[in-house]
């Protein structure tokens, strides 16, 4: 195992969430969102899984439709409240499964 998984296994990641819905015509504040604290789980990856530490996390302008209530198209969906805010992003292989091929989601 290396040291920085084992440094990695120690600490707590954060996920965001969106917390309240910006007001309409009005820019996304930081008050929108919660970050919390979330133990990382206590298992290697399994097969065809692999575990990363997000270096850059994209925030584009994509993603202002979905704080909406309703997204005004029909191909993506509005965050819930509560829920996880997904991003693409950057990450840092700690620790492979097996046979990890290709781009993950």
């Amino acid at each position: 195992m290396t040291r920085a998984l084992r440094a990695s296994r120690r600490a707590l990641h954060s996920e965001v969430v969106l917390r309240r819905r910006p007001a309409a015509n009005q820019p996304v504040c930081l008050s929108c969102f919660e970050p919390r604290p979330q133990p990382l789980p206590p298992r290697t990856p399994a097969p065809h899984e692999v575990l990363c530490r997000t270096v850059y996390l994209s925030v584009d302008p994509f993603l202002r439709c979905r704080f909406n209530a309703s997204t005004g198209v029909d191909y993506t969906q509005p965050y819930a409240l509560g829920e996880p805010i997904a991003s693409a992003g950057i990450g840092e292989v700690l620790q492979v499964g097996d046979a990890v091929r290709g781009l993950a989601p």
